[in-house]
């Protein structure tokens, strides 16, 4: 409907309006069309969900989700490194042709609203990248937690979603050969250790991949693209994987040629030995460097006590087209799901001159960890366990009283006594509770203790603290309490 102040003019007048101005557009369509649109919405039935590979955590989800990220920012910090964060849309620009064709795909691309073309982040490292070429830095260490988005197949039961967290840390600038990758793979063995994981790590070069594949006879113009399929061998069979190398163009030889090395994998020294007896390998300039640098790479790691974690594969391909040397994945040992990769990484010394205005490389190299890949595994280890509350957290309950208002004073009295002593505590709000039902609640949500107090209790100036652990119940003056607590108290995990 057109309103009374604009009737003055004929209805030809806003058609041209409308024809000439976007804007105009839009207002004469809101004022028409909104509340027709608003009753069609409003007779819809609806049904609350989260969007396709997405999800909600419950408090007792988060309790083990924070439980890793707490773990992973105490390593990554143990390293000196500085936290970063950026954006969660980067320009489309900033993300084109650095995922590979397959990775490209699975870009969350904006809406046009008629500004800047905006893409969601598909990875932490290259808006890393692309911070690190605005802002000029050539030595630094960072981490980053953050969420990133693909348009990928979600599957809950591989871990696998379209919004998820990524934990990275990234080293920026020259070091001597292999120094820093031993440093990257040393800190996931911490974080992983320090989770109580079983894992091995994949290591790789991409130097040798790339001799492997010219050593074959793959055409150059086909490797990147070879390599991603070579990539699938960890889910996929070999013959289902060569047939796919065949379908992109090399001959059933090439593939043949191609499949004698990419099947080779075993303990890091063994293999490199292997590796070496090859001579279409070593007299190949740039295979012999990648066997270079591993044996560099796993004196490093002998020195940091990591070598036995680590598996020199070459299926490890990392389909992701912006990295240059070193490669490496972990992958969890003796699971009931196939989680594939819970972290990975490796060197990418092109990247950030693609994103610089004077295309100078910069050395760098770094790991992702993928949070919800490693939570669906301890979901399901802490399965029985309640871990929402740490287990010195305190529920401070009535012991029954005639004059409720008190104990309701006196519980608060209790509460905020812990909370100054920085004791995690909580106390019924409703004046009144049973102490069946208090009990049943600290016990289903895994509260540690349980402090009663009655008016005898108040009278004398004690509590009786009981350990949902033990099952011992003391009695104890209240200003010990805190003290109590807190030689009393244990890890949840």
């Amino acid at each position: 409907m057109i309103p009374t102040m604009m009737r003055r003019f004929p209805m030809s007048f806003y058609s041209k309006i409308i024809r000439k101005s976007p804007i105009s557009q839009s207002f004469f369509l809101s004022r028409s069309y909104s509340s027709e649109a608003n009753d069609q919405i409003s007779h819809k039935k609806y049904t609350p969900k989260v969007a396709k590979g997405m999800r909600d955590f419950s408090p007792e989800q988060m309790a083990i989700r924070e439980k890793v990220f707490e773990t992973v920012r105490a390593v990554f910090s143990k390293h000196l490194a500085g936290q970063l964060d950026t954006p969660v849309m980067e320009l489309t620009e900033t993300l084109t042709e650095k995922y590979g064709e397959e990775g490209a795909k699975l870009i969350y691309n904006l809406a046009d609203q008629g500004g800047e073309i905006l893409s969601l982040r598909y990875d932490l490292t290259v808006p890393l990248a692309r911070y690190v070429a605005m802002n000029r830095l050539f030595n630094w260490k960072r981490y980053q937690l953050g969420k990133v988005y693909r348009r990928e197949q979600s599957q809950a039961s591989k871990g696998r979603y379209r919004e998820f967290y990524q934990c990275d840390f990234d080293i920026i600038g020259k070091g001597v050969t292999m120094i820093q990758e031993a440093e990257i793979l040393k800190i996931i063995v911490e974080i992983l250790e320090k989770l109580d994981l079983k894992f091995i790590i994949k290591v790789s070069h991409r130097l040798l991949l790339d001799a492997l594949l010219k050593v074959a006879g793959c055409p150059i113009e086909k490797c990147q693209n070879i390599s991603s399929s070579i990539d699938k061998l960890d889910k996929e069979d070999w013959n289902t994987v060569k047939q796919e190398m065949i379908e992109k163009g090399i001959t059933e030889d090439v593939a043949d040629s191609i499949g004698k090395y990419v099947r080779i994998k075993g303990e890091a020294w063994s293999i490199l030995s292997e590796l070496k007896k090859f001579k279409e390998i070593t007299e190949n300039e740039t295979g012999n460097l990648a066997l270079s640098e591993l044996e560099k790479l796993f004196e490093f790691t002998d020195v940091l006590g990591t070598t036995q974690y680590l598996s020199l594969d070459l299926s490890l391909a990392r389909g992701l087209d912006y990295y240059t040397g070193l490669i490496y994945e972990a992958i969890l040992l003796k699971t009931d799901t196939s989680l594939g990769s819970i972290a990975g990484g490796g060197r990418y010394d092109n990247l950030i001159a693609k994103l610089s205005e004077n295309k100078v490389n910069t050395p760098a190299v770094g790991v992702s960890l993928g949070v919800e890949r490693i939570f669906a595994f301890l979901e399901e280890k802490y399965k029985n366990e309640k871990i929402l509350h740490p287990k010195r957290s305190v529920l401070v309950a009535q012991a029954g009283s005639s004059n409720k208002y008190l104990l309701v004073k006196e519980r608060l009295k209790i509460c905020n006594l812990l909370w100054n002593g920085g004791i995690p505590c909580e106390m019924s709000y409703k004046e009144k509770s049973d102490s069946k039902g208090q009990a049943g609640y600290a016990g289903e949500v895994g509260i540690g203790f349980i402090v009663w107090i009655g008016e005898s209790e108040i009278e004398r100036g004690k509590v009786r603290v009981k350990s949902l652990n033990t099952h011992e119940e003391t009695e104890v003056e209240i200003n010990d309490l805190v003290s109590f607590i807190n030689n009393k108290g244990y890890s949840a995990f």
